[in-house]
């Protein structure tokens, strides 16, 4: 993420926007697994803020593709 904002074009910091987004898919799904073995139990709590900031990356990317 920070790598993306320090480019220069919008089409590379929404490059790694997506990453960012897919990198939170994959740790949605490490804490539904921790959450099924009871390593954790603030998965809930956890996984409550991971769709916070992926509305929030979701929201950029809107803005930077009608800028």
């Amino acid at each position: 993420m920070a790598e993306g904002c320090a480019r220069f074009s919008d089409n590379d910091t929404l490059k790694f926007i997506s990453i960012s987004i897919g990198s939170i898919a994959e740790l949605q799904t490490q804490l539904i697994i921790s959450k099924k073995l009871k390593y954790t139990k603030d998965a809930n709590e956890l996984t409550n803020r991971l769709e916070e900031v992926k509305r929030m990356l979701l929201g950029l990317t809107k803005y930077l593709k009608n800028k």
